[in-house]
């Protein structure tokens, strides 16, 4: 019997990465007139943030965790994307998938490999960076009847290392100590039509995630991913590669010191996402990364920031979820303006 009936709603969730989606959704749409706006001078001082929650008082931050030691400059990063259409073809011939290339107008190329029921898989590359997508369309999306026994992370991490190295699709610039991997287990929630009631949840598979690196410094952004997804069968049915390749110039940076990026965090200097009501912040990880964009977007070059993670909790110690936060590491350089993250194209300078 299935348990999904014509009553019944279903959707599929990934609890993960949502608040940094709409953390950049958001800023994109606010900040996207000030962007095209030329008067923005780039001088060297500290950049200041404005709050993607507008009206939101700022929670009282506290640190729970040791602030990181910081060199006194990091170099600005020179990013490389190959070609698009070379990018495609070389990945389509190492997963073994023919088929026609073509392009959706909306800046990606495509490649569907139909393989007959149920082995039809799609590759999508985009344009600007030639970060692509893998998966078997009618395995990736499947509802099951029944509670999938799925791999433990151990066994899924050692699967998605394997399909990687065989296929040659491990890049150099990403951990592979077991420590430094995520997993994700999206879930598949059933709920009333009519009032919405969950009636059941599931989790549907295991997502690998690796940390990508350039030099000694960890990457995150939208154009940073590189996920494996694994189903209960133990197989990999799809895989998400964005990272960008990022050289160190002979450009140094000037770092701002972890205590004073703390200081303006409480300050709204930041683009800070916070639960409605979060009164504290309780800061659980404090690091300074490099920013990769959008892999629907170009980029030359990057600079690094701190992104600051934790918990929020209302005024009467009340869990209210994650908060996310990114805010200045470095002194703003009077060159290379395009290294500025676009999701604080909002950057004020005092």
């Amino acid at each position: 019997m299935k348990i999904f009936s014509n009553d019944t709603h279903t959707r599929l969730i990934k609890r993960t990465c949502v608040l940094t989606s709409i953390v950049l959704a958001t800023a994109a749409m606010m900040f996207s007139s000030l962007s095209a706006t030329a008067a923005i001078p780039f001088k060297a001082s500290i950049p200041s943030f404005r709050t993607s929650n507008i009206g939101v008082e700022t929670p009282q931050f506290r640190l729970n965790t040791t602030l990181p030691a910081v060199a006194a400059s990091v170099p600005l990063m020179a990013t490389h994307a190959p070609d698009a259409q070379a990018q495609l073809k070389q990945v389509a011939e190492k997963l073994g998938l023919t088929g026609i290339i073509g392009s959706n107008g909306r800046g990606q190329l495509g490649l569907r490999d139909l393989g007959g029921e149920p082995n039809q898989q799609t590759l999508t590359v985009f344009e600007a960076s030639a970060g692509y997508t893998y998966e078997f369309d009618n395995k990736l999306h499947a509802i099951p009847d029944i509670h999938p026994t799925l791999p433990k992370n151990a066994e899924a991490y050692k699967i998605a290392v394997n399909f990687l190295n065989t296929r040659g699709l491990l890049p150099l610039d990403v951990l592979l100590e077991p420590e430094s991997v995520k997993f994700s287990h999206p879930e598949l929630t059933q709920f009333e039509a009519k009032t919405g009631r969950t009636l059941k949840t599931m989790i549907t598979g295991v997502e690998v995630r690796f940390q990508q690196t350039w030099g000694n410094l960890p990457v995150s952004g939208p154009g940073s991913k590189l996920y494996v997804a694994i189903d209960d069968r133990g197989e990999v049915v799809g895989l998400t590669h964005m990272g960008r390749e990022g050289r160190a110039t002979e450009i140094q940076l000037e770092t701002i010191a972890p205590t004073q990026a703390l200081k303006g965090l409480s300050m709204k200097q930041a683009q800070l996402s916070v639960p409605s009501g979060c009164a504290i912040a309780e800061i659980n990880d404090f690091r300074m990364v490099y920013w990769s964009e959008s892999p629907a977007n170009s980029q030359r070059h990057a600079w690094p920031v701190y992104h600051i993670t934790g918990q929020c909790y209302s005024a009467v110690g009340q869990g209210l979820g994650g908060f996310e936060a990114y805010t200045a590491a470095v002194i703003a350089p009077e060159v290379f303006p395009e290294a500025r993250p676009r999701y604080i194209d909002c950057l004020l300078y005092t």
